[in-house]
């Protein structure tokens, strides 16, 4: 009797842990930019509604790792993130003709069914380096379309904006 009991307590204490497992979304994917729901969910959020990676992207994620694939023109500026909240270090272009690319020093994370990416840059200016603090907050909204918005600092460089896009059929 004692074997059985300490049989089920296991496997009530298995289910139990995989119930609560943390289901995360999947992001992957081909996106397009959603100008009628950007301008909706922007106006809601009382912010810019910009395509905040330019009309069209690419995305993969896996247990460990979110990346992200953005084609500006002839340039593909691709960026990894590690999920677990360790850093990652990524290039952007500069912006700047004859400027080399900016590192970018982000940390990924879970917050339920949000995934929140901070990163913190330096860019040139004429009065000497800036530093560039973000947020960006990504979630699936109730249609499947990915809602990505934007805050940071300074505000003159990082407008706090919210962008849709649908995933590519």
């Amino acid at each position: 009797m004692q074997r059985v009991l300490s049989a089920l307590i296991v496997v009530v204490a298995l289910v139990g842990s995989a119930a609560c497992a943390k289901t995360v979304p999947n992001f992957a994917g081909a996106w397009d930019f959603d100008v009628e729901a950007t301008k909706a969910s922007a106006a809601e959020a009382k912010m810019d509604g910009l395509a905040l990676f330019m009309e069209h992207f690419t995305t993969d994620q896996n247990a460990t790792t979110f990346s992200m694939k953005v084609e500006l023109g002839q340039m593909i500026v691709t960026a990894v993130y590690n999920l677990d909240g360790s850093v990652s270090k990524n290039m952007s272009p500069s912006g700047t003709s004859g400027q080399p690319p900016i590192e970018v020093v982000s940390n990924a994370k879970w917050e339920g069914k949000t995934l929140v990416v901070t990163s913190t840059s330096s860019s040139p200016s004429a009065n000497g380096p800036i530093e560039v603090k973000s947020t960006r907050k990504l979630w699936l909204d109730d249609k499947g379309r990915l809602v990505i918005e934007r805050i940071g600092t300074p505000e003159t460089l990082v407008r706090p904006s919210r962008s849709v896009y649908k995933r590519k059929a």
